[in-house]
């Protein structure tokens, strides 16, 4: 009896899968576009890495000590990106559910501003895995420095080096090696 049912709910998920429409392609950013993406979702980012590391970091890392003037200080930068963060989202949201949309562009600014920071930190902060705290405090300390647009930048620029033989891509999100075209 338990084969059958077994068997029977394959059969169901096989044919729930086959009725799927095929997977879009991934949406493709042009550098700037992933620039500016990053730029903005940085001071979420680095607040959610901290509140999710800080458990396992001294009291004197970086992550505990410094993570908040580092997002302050890239919240100042970010609301300069918003306009390319915004098409880039949109661009992004496009290709991985064109239903949507529509819906995601209508939305009021200020809410798809939230939306696309709670969307990123979220992620990030629940990719970061524990024992990789340490390393992600040390590199967060060596690129305070910078400017943020310059971090967004090393940001995709380790991506295309994390994927050897194969586009540059973050989830959805495929780095574009070479400049698009603009669609109709």
């Amino acid at each position: 009896m338990k084969r059958a049912a077994f068997a029977l709910a394959l059969v169901a998920q096989a044919g729930v899968a086959a009725a799927q429409p095929p997977a879009p392609p991934p949406a493709c950013l042009a550098p700037a576009e992933f620039t500016a993406l990053a730029t903005y979702t940085l001071p979420g980012a680095v607040t959610a890495i901290a509140e999710r590391c800080t458990a396992t970091l001294p009291a004197d890392a970086f992550l505990r000590t410094g993570a908040g003037d580092l997002a302050a200080r890239y919240r100042l930068s970010s609301e300069a990106a918003w306009p390319g963060a915004k098409a880039a989202f949109l661009k992004v949201s496009a290709a991985v559910d064109p239903a949507s949309a529509g819906l995601i562009g209508a939305m009021p600014d200020q809410a798809l501003r939230g939306l696309v920071g709670s969307l990123f930190s979220g992620t990030i902060a629940a990719h970061v895995r524990l024992d990789d705290c340490g390393t992600i405090d040390r590199a967060l300390a060596l690129l305070a420095p910078l400017p943020p647009e310059a971090t967004a930048e090393l940001i995709g620029v380790a991506v295309g080096l994390g994927t050897r033989g194969g586009p540059a891509h973050i989830g959805q999100i495929t780095i574009c090696s070479k400049p698009q075209e603009p669609h109709p």
